[in-house]
């Protein structure tokens, strides 16, 4: 669990971590012992600023590894059957070894 206020990182911490994932390298001194594939469920940053964040990571390697959804119109909505049906399918397609959901306070209902 990566949490704390807006603005701090944790998007880019995510990121971070999938490309560590798919590159074997250290993610913050943590050594990554294996290759690993990572989807990253999006609810609240938007392909503009994605964009900007993998700009700078040009490795087509990379696609095999790292699949980010697009922000769903209604949110991370689990408790929607279709949305839930809708994710199960792409996670089997995608085969991913972590799932990151970003932002938790986007599922839950309260802070409880």
């Amino acid at each position: 669990m990566i949490g704390g206020a807006p603005g701090i990182g944790k998007s880019r911490a995510a990121v971070a971590l999938a490309v560590a994932g798919a590159t074997c390298q250290n993610w913050f001194g943590l050594q990554v012992h294996s290759k690993f594939r990572t989807l990253i469920l999006q609810g609240e940053n938007g392909r503009y600023r994605l964009k900007n964040e993998f700009a700078e990571l040009d490795d087509p390697a990379l696609n095999n590894y790292i699949r980010i959804s697009d922000r769903p119109e209604y949110g991370l909505a689990f408790d929607s059957h279709e949305f839930r049906q809708s994710l199960a399918g792409y996670c089997e397609s995608f085969a991913a070894d972590v799932i990151v959901l970003d932002p938790w306070n986007g599922i839950v209902r309260d802070d409880k």
